[in-house]
């Protein structure tokens, strides 16, 4: 049975795919000592806010399953959920569960 997932994710770049159209948002993360890179959709409107929080790290949910992943893109970008400077990455195999000792944006 697949379970959701969560790690640091470090956003890292936006690319543009069209006037009014989406665009991906790429984030880097880590399994196992081997860097990994995952993406998301974000509204071509939005492109200014996701700009301004690359190098920035969020909380980045996912399946526990990473064919899952890059086949049906199945993370998400918990913007609202900062990871402070002090963690650098996730327990090797992710989080369980949701790490609610991560704050929530104001």
């Amino acid at each position: 049975m697949n379970r959701p997932i969560y790690r640091v994710g470090k956003l890292s770049k936006i690319e543009f795919i069209g006037k009014n159209s989406s665009d991906w948002l790429y984030f880097k993360y880590t399994i196992e000592k081997k860097e990994k890179e995952g993406k998301v959709y974000i509204k071509d409107s939005e492109y200014n806010y996701y700009k301004n929080k690359l190098g920035k790290s969020y909380i980045i949910g996912m399946n526990n399953n990473q064919i899952i992943n890059n086949f049906f893109l199945t993370y998400r970008v918990f913007m609202d959920h900062p990871v402070p400077d002090s963690i650098k990455e996730a327990p090797p195999k992710g989080w369980n569960k949701f790490p609610e000792w991560v704050p929530k944006d104001k």
